[in-house]
């Protein structure tokens, strides 16, 4: 299967195969990726040995985009399979900006920081709440253009995973 990946502003093409022999083939951007040894997790990880260094990623789908989480460093990034770049593409939709976007906690925790305001405009990347979770502060940043249409979250208050946290137009 292959995918289009963009994780902050770096476009990737990744190629992914299943060997017969349970063999898993990587490719990034045409390049071999030599995968030692890999097993998935009961918490929907998979942990990778690519020259003798170790990497869990856990990837969650959040609406129109994922959360990955690389050796428990968050990572927004959208993916889309070629098929479904190809239909987009023929039908003029492009990346940036959507209506109706949520942003939504990617794991329970604390609020700290909310950086905008109803009504502000917003431009992909640019950082929208402040999050403290697994002991770690998190920037959250948008993934699309878009104007703040409600703020369902203020400091000090817990999240869980999942809750909407900004609604834009």
């Amino acid at each position: 299967m292959i995918y289009s990946a963009q994780a902050g502003s770096k476009q990737f093409k990744i190629e992914i195969k299943g060997g017969d022999n349970g063999d898993l083939e990587l490719k990034l951007d045409e390049q071999p990726i030599k995968i030692d040894r890999y097993e998935f997790e009961a918490n929907n990880s998979l942990r990778l040995a690519i020259g003798g260094r170790t990497a869990e990623i856990v990837v969650e789908k959040n609406q129109d985009d994922y959360h990955c989480w690389l050796n428990s460093r968050l990572i927004k990034c959208e993916v889309i399979d070629e098929k479904s770049a190809k239909y987009s593409g023929l039908a003029g939709s492009g990346q940036g900006s959507r209506k109706g976007y949520t942003l939504a906690a990617p794991m329970p925790g604390l609020i700290l920081k909310v950086e905008v305001e109803v009504g502000q405009k917003v431009e992909k990347g640019q950082g929208l709440v402040i999050m403290e979770a697994m002991k770690m502060e998190n920037e959250l940043r948008s993934a699309h253009s878009g104007t703040v249409k409600e703020i369902k979250v203020s400091p000090g208050q817990t999240v869980d995973k999942n809750q909407p946290l900004i609604i834009f137009d």
